[in-house]
């Protein structure tokens, strides 16, 4: 209920919007300055030897499989550039040799 002409109640929940939209800024800043720093952590060397690192691992592995007689392979690589870095591994069944 709205007592004399609402002013007061409207001026309380704008204050509340403004300072929501502030703290949505300040977090909108953090996760692109974690972004900056993931990118700034890793060299181009780091990167690279990371990649060819995670190719060989799946060469290896691959390899592996197909001794054991599996039918799972590893498929693709994602390089996941967050705090901590990841390497995913996506595996695929292959149907025949």
């Amino acid at each position: 209920m709205l007592y004399g002409d609402g002013s007061a109640q409207l001026m309380v929940i704008t204050k509340n919007t403004e300072g929501n939209m502030g703290l949505l800024d300040k977090a909108k800043e953090s996760v692109e300055r974690a972004k900056d720093i993931s990118l700034d952590l890793v060299s181009d060397e780091n990167l690279a030897s990371m990649i060819m690192a995670a190719c060989t691992k799946q060469d290896n592995v691959n390899e592996a499989l197909k001794t054991k007689g599996s039918m799972y392979r590893i498929d693709g690589i994602d390089l996941v550039m967050g705090i901590p870095l990841k390497v995913v591994f996506s595996i695929r069944r292959e149907f025949g040799d």
